[in-house]
């Protein structure tokens, strides 16, 4: 858009400064193809626009152009007409209050866009940040979870094998009375079981051979 405004400006300087009304007649239809440029590019930047201010700006953008191209449209006419000391009065007179309003316009809106996608930018910023924090987060639970799940795995698992460890060496010394006792469901009670079982038979065996 601001591309399009600049080549106005510089086609309203040329209407003025064409050597015939022919000539400036051809740089008035340049800036006419122009002017609907610049309002097809107006279109387009209005979609992008979600704030009130930044419509507020659009608004103010719009006025400033209809009035400098009401002046433009001053200048074309006194060129075509060959008046160029009144189209150049024109221009620097009206013209160029006209230009000054749309250039401030335009900065306007610029700057409200700038700041409008920096602040989203940093919204977007403290979104990822709180996403990474909550995924270190849920990444450190879950180790600790594993690591805690996993020592009492382990523990579950090496207690009981340390009690039948413990109940064979006292065997093998020829203490008989000793028993597990565990009260499990899984393959370790089941072992636990047969090893009581065993170590009831193994005391009865031996029970009877010196009872005889």
């Amino acid at each position: 858009m601001a591309a399009s405004f600049q080549r106005i400006q510089v086609g309203a300087r040329d209407v003025v400064l064409a050597e015939t009304p022919a000539k400036a007649r051809g740089f008035v239809d340049q800036s006419r193809q122009l002017d609907e440029l610049m309002l097809k590019a107006e279109e387009s930047y209005a979609t992008s626009l979600f704030d009130d201010q930044g419509k507020k700006n659009f608004e103010a953008l719009k006025v400033a152009f209809d009035e400098y191209w009401r002046q433009a449209e001053r200048v074309n006419q006194l060129a075509v007409q060959n008046k160029d000391a009144e189209a150049m009065a024109v221009l620097v007179g009206d013209g160029k209050a006209a230009t000054v309003a749309m250039q401030t316009a335009m900065d306007a809106l610029t700057q409200h866009m700038i700041e409008s996608g920096k602040e989203i930018s940093d919204a977007n910023t403290v979104t990822a940040n709180g996403a990474v924090t909550m995924m270190v987060t849920l990444i450190v639970i879950g180790v600790v979870v594993a690591l805690g799940l996993g020592i009492f795995l382990s523990r579950m698992i090496s207690k009981p094998i340390g009690q039948v460890v413990h109940m064979l060496g006292e065997m093998a010394q020829g203490h008989l009375g000793l028993r597990l006792k565990l009260d499990r469901k899984d393959e370790i009670g089941v072992m636990a079981q047969a090893m009581d079982g065993f170590a009831d038979d193994l005391q009865v065996f031996v029970v009877d051979k010196f009872s005889l």
